[in-house]
């Protein structure tokens, strides 16, 4: 492996995990009123798309970091839904009066 392929590696795994920090923090401060689900969408749809075109070209660096971005954006978007149906379904709950009846 010569260095060129090095500094390819290199990039492909910073660029890769560069969105953990953000699925870490969310997932730790159960917070997701700071996030953008078209921004989660189209991260999904571009890493989608490099996927492709890494398969396709026979570039297993774009294709890994490709797999590996997808999961990740899958998975913050959905703790972003699940997150969302939560406060929803709390929200629509009839609260007790003071007896305890509803």
């Amino acid at each position: 492996m010569d260095w060129v392929e090095i500094i390819g590696w290199a990039a492909v795994a910073l660029g890769t995990v560069n969105m953990l920090p953000q699925l870490v923090k969310t997932m730790r401060e159960s917070d997701v009123h700071g996030l953008s689900p078209l921004s989660m969408v189209l991260g999904t749809l571009s890493s989608s798309l490099w996927l492709v075109y890494g398969w396709q070209q026979g570039d297993d660096r774009v294709a890994a970091s490709s797999g590996i971005r997808i999961s990740i954006w899958l998975a913050l978007l959905g703790y972003y839904v699940y997150k969302k149906e939560t406060e929803l379904h709390l929200k629509a709950q009839v609260p007790l009066d003071k007896k305890g009846d509803r």
